[in-house]
């Protein structure tokens, strides 16, 4: 191996002009035992760690450059083994090579191994001139080969590489001029493609013998200038799968074997290299590459380097002024062609007047301040082709690609023109979509012609009929498309664009509720971009429509999409324009759900609609300034809204949310996590919510309460007597009885339970019999088990007196006339066994039961209810009682003998027998 391959012969070192640094990557054994593997060995100068990682990430572990090395290859054969170089520009701007060679066996004797050698360089000043193809064959890239010189090598130093003296202008320039090859024409389609895609457009895959790519390379690195050449990514070999992955890291020219010419299908410009190729013409049809999907646009670059390559010593005097007139300006963010066009002009070359001169005004650099000649070339050539009409203007500014000084000009120069012709403005199929959305033109430039337009329009807006208004409205969107497009953004713009809308409001848009004219201006208004109608068209909508049919259907559609489209997520619901506006969006869904002509929205769409337009609407009350034109109950009517809905609507709204719009999940619902949340929710509005509520929520607050009560595993006996006297009774006084015949267990459970409490305390909204027993009763009648058992522990806190339970056990068995009044005090089983019996008997069998025990006691428990009966039915309870009680406590093994009693007792007429 000669010395320096092993990077020992001394360079000179970097001067401070930038970070420049390199490290080498391979597999290789480092000695720890662990076998080692791929990872950078070694690397030197100023690099960050993001810096390495992006390197490392696009070194390309498998080398398949043909052809491949013999298994024992020669000192000559390793000498001259095929090599891979890349360059590409990374995040941080700076200039990536990548120089890839096969290494032989690794430290475990594995065949295949690559070295792959990196260089980072943004330390451009240090090397001004330097074109990155210029280091193809520099003795300075390391080359081992073999596990022994792959364990040894390192890097000494981060010196500049040298240039390999390959890749010059000469011998390129004798690749082009070969005169036994035509290449001219290929290469005219190559900086063609080269050009677009240096301004974002395809990338370019060039099919070619490997040995020639580094000239294609070189020939269209030098006829732009070393900065711009600084930005040119290319590759000199990749196959296929390779070729797919540089071009969706947007590399421009990739370098692909004639071998591998069935490529796969994709988005870029694929050109051979021995093909004679169908040329296109400056403004007219593209070029016509034989495997291309697409043309290629012709750029006037491909021209003036035709027009150069006249002969050898021409090429040579262009490019040489080319790179001079770079450096006058600094060379930096320089279009390929602009310093060839006025390199072209200075040397007057050829019949090539038009060609340079678009080239020299159209890609002009933004810093041209450091040079008054070439400005003043500039502004000469500029002024004499100046376009005077809109359509010129338009045709310039959509023909420049580099967004420098020549752009924000040109977008100038067409929005003056514009406000200059109401007319063009007005005519239909302007395609103002085609104005690039630079946003780079000073709006101080355009102060004078815009107020002068808006004062016309502001004239003409005030006369107007309704029926001509239409036509204004979309004259003023185009000047907002011009506007929004061009115009740097800031305070001067925003107070232009509400000008814009203004003069909209003061002409109208009535228009938009006529289906024929609406769907006439959506039509016309259909290269207007999003962007503008969100500025301009949008706060006049916000402003002016209050009500669901202000406009056509259509017109909503229009605005937010078709319904079927729509996202009804509540995050993220859709958008009017690209914007959120809850208050529209409301309008829409209330019209499309009240249009009598939308018949075939299924019912979980018109349910996801309507809560959509709920939440929309939740959203605009939650503004301090705002309040919505739609109330939600307009669209409450059209769904049920869920329990997981309802939970999320409180959690993002809070008090917003009122207890009456839970009606349906408090009353009726089964229990699940989101209701209990909705429950917690309802149960503390009143606490936490200033105001009287509504007479619904009143009832609701009240239900939920008392559904709340089902959760409880132990209770104060004054916790339920408070809930009896307060919420049980509203619901009582208020709550229409046919509510109860589909109450959720939870809710009627332990309401019956509190109300049959509400009766043994004689509370008087519980006496007498009503439709709300008799339907409390029947949804009651299958829940007795659950009702036994709420009774049992209402009765155990002493909330209902057992005694009275007992007392209106007995009665069960004394007739009808004597029936209990208690709910549900019929038996509904064959058994004849009533709720009171199984109350009683449960707590005899588990030994908890203190009721009465005596006959006296029995009646003396129910005298609160006998003392209001008829006397006839009196006489009668007074001569049964007894019987019926001695059989009532004999039947539960409670009979005793009782003391005896005088035969002249007032109240009793024979003795206890």
């Amino acid at each position: 191996m000669t010395a320096d391959v092993f990077g020992q012969e001394e360079r000179p070192p970097v001067e401070t002009v930038g970070r420049y640094g390199q490290l080498i990557y391979t597999s290789f054994d480092d000695g720890s035992g662990t076998g080692g593997g791929w990872q950078v060995k070694d690397q030197v100068g100023d690099m960050t760690v993001s810096d390495v990682d992006a390197m490392t990430a696009r070194i390309v572990t498998k080398f398949d450059v043909d052809p491949p090395l013999p298994q024992y290859p020669t000192p000559a054969d390793i000498d001259d083994r095929p090599v891979r170089l890349a360059y590409d520009v990374i995040g941080t701007g700076a200039g990536v090579y990548w120089h890839t060679v096969a290494a032989g066996t690794d430290g475990s004797g594995r065949p295949g191994n690559v070295f792959a050698h990196v260089v980072f360089d943004d330390a451009y000043r240090a090397q001004p001139a330097l074109r990155p193809i210029e280091l193809w064959g520099s003795p300075d890239w390391l080359r081992p080969y073999g596990a022994q010189e792959v364990r040894a090598i390192t890097l000494h130093g981060d010196h500049l590489l040298r240039t390999g003296g390959v890749i010059t202008v000469r011998s390129v320039l004798g690749f082009l001029l070969n005169p036994k090859i035509y290449r001219l024409g290929v290469f005219q389609v190559l900086l063609d493609a080269v050009y677009d895609a240096m301004a974002g457009g395809r990338p370019v895959v060039l099919l070619t013998a490997p040995g020639f790519a580094v000239w294609w390379i070189g020939a269209v690195s030098f006829f732009m200038s070393p900065g711009t050449s600084r930005r040119f990514a290319w590759t000199t070999h990749d196959k296929p799968d390779l070729a797919l992955a540089d071009a969706r890291r947007g590399m421009h020219l990739i370098c692909v074997p004639r071998d591998y010419a069935d490529l796969p299908a994709s988005d870029w410009i694929v050109i051979d290299a021995e093909e004679d190729p169908q040329l296109g013409a400056l403004g007219g049809a593209g070029h016509s590459p034989a495997r291309s999907a697409f043309p290629v646009q012709v750029s006037p670059w491909s021209l003036l380097a035709q027009a150069a390559l006249e002969n050898e010593h021409t090429a040579t005097r262009v490019i040489q002024l080319q790179d001079d007139i770079a450096r006058e300006v600094g060379d930096r963010d320089l279009s390929p062609v602009w310093p060839l066009a006025m390199a072209s002009r200075a040397l007057r070359l050829g019949d090539i007047e038009q060609e340079s001169a678009q080239a020299a005004t159209d890609d002009h650099p933004a810093h041209l301040g450091s040079s008054e000649r070439l400005r003043d070339d500039i502004e000469e050539l500029y002024v004499a082709g100046a376009p005077q009409t809109p359509e010129e203007a338009l045709l310039r500014l959509t023909r420049i690609r580099y967004p420098g000084g020549s752009q924000s000009r040109a977008a100038g120069r067409l929005v003056v023109l514009a406000l200059r012709d109401s007319e063009w403005l007005g005519e239909p199929g302007i395609r103002l979509d085609l104005v690039p959305d630079c946003r780079n033109v000073d709006f101080e430039q355009l102060h004078d012609a815009v107020e002068s337009w808006l004062d016309d329009s502001r004239r003409v807006a005030s006369q107007i009929t309704p029926a001509e208004s239409e036509r204004l409205v979309l004259t003023v969107l185009r000047v907002g498309e011009l506007l929004v497009r061009v115009a740097r953004p800031g305070p001067a713009l925003d107070a232009a664009v509400s000008a814009l809308s203004d003069v909209i409001e003061l002409s109208g848009i009535d228009f938009l509720r006529d289906r024929s004219r609406a769907s006439s201006f959506i039509d016309s208004a259909r290269n207007i971009s999003a962007a503008t109608f969100a500025a301009v068209l949008l706060p006049v909508l916000a402003s002016v429509l209050r009500e669901p049919d202000a406009v056509d259907l259509d017109v909503w559609r229009w605005m937010f999409g078709n319904e079927r489209d729509l996202d009804t997520r509540e995050a993220n619901g859709p958008t009017v324009f690209g914007q959120t506006n809850d208050s529209l969006l409301s309008l829409y869904i209330t019209a499309l759900l009240e249009d009598p002509d939308v018949v075939d929205l299924s019912e979980r769409l018109r349910s996801d609609l309507a809560h959509l337009g709920v939440t929309s609407i939740f959203a605009v009350e939650a503004s301090p300034d705002e309040h919505s034109a739609v109330p939600v109950e307009r669209l409450l009517r059209h769904y049920v809204m869920t329990d997981g809905q309802l939970d999320r609507l409180i959690a993002r709204f809070g008090g917003q949310v009122t207890p009456a719009m839970a009606f349906q999940h408090v009353f009726y619902w089964p229990p699940s996590e989101q209701l209990d949340r909705v429950l917690k929710h309802v149960c503390h509005y009143p606490l936490r919510e200033s105001g009287p509520l509504d007479d619904a929520s009143t009832l609701v607050v009240a239900a939920a309460r008392v559904r709340d009560a089902a959760t409880w595993t132990t209770f104060e006996k004054h916790w339920a007597v408070n809930l009896m006297d307060s919420e049980v009774k509203r619901l009582v006084r208020e709550l229409p009885p046919e509510v109860y015949e589909h109450t959720d267990e939870d809710l009627c459970v332990p309401l019956g339970a509190l109300f049959i409490a509400a009766q043994s305390r004689s509370r008087p909204w519980a006496v007498g019999d009503s439709v709300l027993k008799d339907r409390l009763a029947t949804r009651l009648r299958s829940l007795q088990p659950q009702l036994i058992h709420w009774i049992d522990r209402l009765s155990k806190q002493q909330v209902i007196d057992i005694g009275w339970i007992a007392g209106e056990s007995m009665r069960s068995r004394m007739g009808p006339d004597l029936a209990p009044t208690a709910l549900c005090g019929q038996a509904e089983n064959e058994s004849g066994t009533s709720w009171m019996d199984s109350v009683i008997d449960g707590q005899l069998a588990s030994g908890t039961y203190r009721g009465p025990s005596t006959v006296d006691a029995l009646r003396d428990a129910l005298w609160d209810s006998v003392k209001d009966l008829s006397a006839p039915t009196a006489e009668r309870f007074f001569l049964e009682y007894r019987s019926v009680g001695k059989e009532w406590l004999r039947d539960r093994r409670l009979l005793t003998r009782e003391p005896p009693r005088s035969r002249f007792s007032l109240t009793h007429r024979e003795d206890n027998i």
